[in-house]
């Protein structure tokens, strides 16, 4: 999106006009001076664009990137919490643990409450 030489209007300062974007800083000139405001955070916050269709198209790019960055924080709160749950429980020596099992055959395990081990040839058959 072409922001360069856009008109904006910021809560303090007034009407400026963009004069700059690099990485996620947008420079500003507005009659006081020149200001830099992080990108896109700045336009949910102090500064609106003339053009509605672009402010609107900012703002569904902020949102969408506010959701992932809270979906992945509750990705890694529910992470954080199962390695509590398993770090909180009591192991005795008689403890077993089972990991990667497919959704079927653990549903099958649990009513059964028991876990298939498979087999496992041993080298030293008949010796």
């Amino acid at each position: 999106m072409q922001l360069l030489g856009q008109p904006v209007r910021h809560n303090a300062f007034g009407t400026g006009v963009i004069t700059g974007l690099s990485g996620n800083i947008i420079t500003i000139d507005f009659a006081q001076g020149e200001k830099r405001f992080q990108y896109p955070d700045a336009f949910s916050r102090f500064l609106t664009l003339k053009d509605a269709g672009k402010q609107n198209e900012i703002r569904a790019g902020y949102e969408r990137r506010l959701r992932a960055e809270r979906a992945e924080r509750q990705k890694e709160l529910e992470r954080q919490e199962r390695l509590g749950k398993i770090r909180s429980m009591k192991v005795t020596p008689y403890s077993q643990a089972a990991f990667d099992i497919p959704w079927k055959e653990a549903k099958a395990a649990a009513e059964a409450d028991a876990v298939s081990t498979g087999l496992c040839p041993s080298r030293f058959r008949g010796q």
